[in-house]
């Protein structure tokens, strides 16, 4: 049964498309929001192959929004509340999948808030900066 989970239009207006910390947070609040409405039609999924796909699906969001934390800069607290706000819906630390070895290493290396931090802090330096182009 095919479902639509999203449609695409562009819209000038966007916040996509506009630059600022206020419009950075709000593209974090809606990949959130995204993300809690796939949880919430994944718990009234009765199809376990349907739904394996869309938890893949599910963790894969999670780490484009943590990878972004990191990249984007965002201060501490934001991150932390966002991580707040995954463990409240089961999704961090990231649930243990075997998807591949991507997937498994990022896990390890972000398990926990204070990693996180880590690699946001270090991530210009020379070395930890080649590693994290590779992850983040």
């Amino acid at each position: 049964m095919p479902v639509l989970l999203y449609y695409y239009c562009y819209n000038s207006e966007s916040v996509i498309n506009k630059q600022g910390k206020e419009y950075e947070e709000k593209r974090f609040y809606d990949n959130m929001k995204v993300i809690d409405g796939l949880c919430i039609y994944r718990q009234e999924l009765s199809d376990s192959f349907v739904g394996s796909g869309l938890d893949r699906k599910i963790d894969y969001l999670v780490i484009s929004v943590i990878r972004l934390l990191v990249r984007k800069r965002m201060d501490d607290e934001f991150i932390k509340m966002c991580l707040s706000f995954f463990t409240e819906i089961n999704l961090y630390p990231l649930p243990y999948r075997r998807y591949d070895w991507k997937y498994s290493f990022f896990r390890v290396l972000t398990y926990t808030p204070k990693r996180i931090l880590w690699w946001k802090r270090y991530i210009d330096t020379p070395v930890i900066g080649k590693i994290a182009e590779k992850i983040f």
